[in-house]
């Protein structure tokens, strides 16, 4: 465990010099996402790359890469018409069925009015974290893509555990839930602005966002005294992030990044020493 002044001083340098030199030499999915950052599906795009956003991050990137985001400038026949990769627990009729789904929903008007619905609308007040709009938003863009499954064109016909996994769950309460950690990824993206995530959308306010916590995150957590508690979901990634807004108030979440490369880079040890 580190004294909170040492951990907010590493914790400040490594996003400051990981955001200065927009630290991509190791491969993250957000690489593939930034590179249609400016066609109008983006966003769909976006999300795609961060429901994938789990595993090996060199195959993570690999896979993104294999695929033709420019089909959602196509129609429906010509994407059903295309045998997509599979990747990891999903093959590729689901891998295709998500891609589906988000082209329906870009084709609707897209993922932000959606999110920023069920924003406006929240969720819960909750005693230890107060109002948590933002899994009001989740919890909308999980319903979206539900709603764009087509049973009629569906090749799996049921929804298949690989496919939930890749959706996730509606939250209805805080524990026991699963952290969901690839929605958080996205919803960075979306809100934060600097050299790393992307800030387009603004009605969103960064200090409402939850930290991306992953296993490797959640345990870089617990050995750094972010946190003390013990299972590895939603209430633990509320928790964490609670626990770096003492560092910044508005923007807890900016030091996702320097976590990420703290544990992928094994300097955890160095620190701890």
């Amino acid at each position: 465990m580190m004294p909170k002044a040492s951990l907010r001083t590493l914790l400040d340098f490594h996003y400051h010099h990981r955001n200065e030199f927009e630290d991509f030499k190791i491969p993250d999915p957000i690489i593939v996402a930034r590179k249609w950052r400016d066609k109008p599906y983006f966003e769909e795009v976006a999300l795609f790359c961060a429901l994938f956003a789990y595993g090996n991050a060199a195959r993570i990137v690999k896979f993104l890469a294999s695929i033709d985001f420019e089909l959602f400038e196509g129609s429906e026949e010509k994407i059903s018409k295309v045998e997509f990769p599979y990747y990891r627990f999903q093959n590729k009729d689901h891998v295709y069925q998500a891609f589906l789904t988000l082209y329906r929903i870009y084709q609707n008007g897209g993922l932000k009015h959606i999110a920023l619905r069920g924003y406006e609308n929240g969720f819960l007040q909750d005693e230890l974290f107060g109002e948590l709009k933002i899994l009001g938003a989740m919890n909308a863009i999980i319903k979206a893509l539900y709603e764009n499954l087509d049973s009629k064109k569906l090749r799996i016909k049921i929804i298949s555990k690989p496919l939930s996994f890749l959706f996730q769950k509606p939250v209805v309460h805080i524990t026991g839930h699963s952290a969901l950690k690839r929605l958080c990824l996205f919803l960075r993206w979306m809100v934060r602005k600097d050299r790393i995530d992307f800030g387009i959308w603004e009605e969103i306010h960064s200090k409402d966002l939850i930290l991306p916590l992953d296993t490797h995150t959640f345990r870089l957590a617990r050995e750094l005294g972010l946190i003390d508690y013990q299972s590895y979901n939603l209430k633990a990634a509320l928790l964490a992030t609670q626990a770096l807004s003492q560092f910044c108030p508005d923007d807890p979440v900016r030091y996702d990044f320097a976590l990420y490369r703290i544990g992928q880079e094994k300097l955890l040890k160095t620190f701890l020493s």
